[in-house]
């Protein structure tokens, strides 16, 4: 399998480096591979929950990116679930009243790598 190198259009090099994002080792496989949070003018958002990044892509070129907070990823990863973009279900009460679809019901702690109560939680985490 070839890794294809990324590609970056001229605003997202400047969004880069206005937003001080690193990326190193980031292939257009690994940006595909993260959840989507959504689409805009024809470009797919995908959400890097590790790095706290938001990648716009079209025509497997970075068209922009944004960094973000952590509960502003939990946000938008909420939001990915809402409009059936991501397909991952909580695990506990999927159907018409899922939990997964309030955000009231996702750990922020987890999102701060802080939660005490590990799978002992009453509430969502997300890696």
């Amino acid at each position: 399998m070839t890794t294809q190198k990324v590609k970056l259009t001229n605003h997202a090099i400047s969004r880069r480096k206005e937003r001080n994002i690193k990326m190193e080792n980031v292939t257009i496989e690994y940006i595909t591979n993260l959840p989507i949070y959504g689409t805009d003018s024809g470009c797919t958002k995908y959400l890097d929950m590790k790095e706290l990044i938001v990648y716009y892509i079209r025509d497997n070129k970075i068209v922009t990116m944004i960094s973000t907070n952590p509960i502003q990823m939990l946000r938008y990863y909420v939001i990915g679930i809402t409009s059936n973009f991501i397909t991952k279900k909580c695990g506990k009460l999927c159907d018409s009243k899922c939990k997964c679809l309030n955000f009231n019901n996702y750990c922020r702690d987890h999102s701060f790598k802080n939660c005490k109560h590990g799978i002992n939680c009453n509430y969502i985490h997300v890696n």
